[in-house]
């Protein structure tokens, strides 16, 4: 499972992050409403080689549902499932909050 991390947006959220694309640059911003454990997401792009016009407002585009690991493994546990192991990336490096991507490596128990 690879979701986005609901304890890296209590802590970081609100923030922008830089992505330099090979046309444009894309300067996303992310919110964080914590009644409803809900990330926000919008952005501006700027492409190479085109006059930059700021725009008036950044309004958020997408709005995701964020879960925290607990949240998961409680999930997961009502469903029969159990963690193994959990990832902040792709190259096997633990999960921590200070990410906001979580994979989560779980099987399914099976009870004869």
């Amino acid at each position: 499972m690879d979701i986005c991390n609901a304890e890296h947006a209590e802590l970081y959220f609100p923030k922008r992050h830089w992505e330099i694309g090979n046309k444009t640059l894309s300067l996303p911003e992310f919110q964080w409403i914590k009644e409803t454990r809900r990330m926000l997401y919008g952005g501006w792009n700027i492409t190479f080689g085109k006059i930059a016009e700021k725009p008036e407002t950044i309004d958020a585009h997408s709005s995701t549902r964020l879960f925290s690991l607990s949240e998961i493994e409680l999930i997961l546990k009502s469903r029969g499932m159990r963690i193994l192991k959990t990832f902040c990336d792709y190259k096997g490096n633990p999960a921590t909050e200070r990410e906001l991507q979580l994979l989560i490596y779980s099987i399914k128990e099976i009870n004869y």
